[in-house]
């Protein structure tokens, strides 16, 4: 069996936004991912700050020039953003930059 390549690409997308969080916070990956793929809760000196957040990793083999990377989004999913309650953060990952 082959791995699909954008599977490949989520998989190292998830590994570099990993990296990038400080270890204190806490991380959730959602089983059904739905426009959302990872709940953030923010803690700081081990307490939360009630602070929480999500994840939305867009992973691309595209380059970033002129630090711009042009992914689509659905109109939906953009409405479905705005209409929670929580922050969702849009993540954009190249695996060529």
């Amino acid at each position: 069996m082959k791995r699909v390549q954008q599977h490949i690409i989520e998989e190292e997308s998830r590994k570099s936004f990993a990296q990038l969080i400080p270890d204190g916070w806490v991380t959730n990956d959602f089983t059904k991912d739905y426009g959302k793929d990872i709940h953030l809760e923010i803690f700081r000196q081990n307490e939360s700050t009630g602070n929480m957040f999500i994840a939305q990793l867009k992973g691309s083999s595209k380059k970033i020039i002129a630090d711009t990377l042009c992914i689509q989004i659905s109109t939906n999913s953009l409405k479905y953003y705005e209409d929670i309650d929580t922050p969702v953060l849009l993540v954009f990952y190249s695996t060529e930059t």
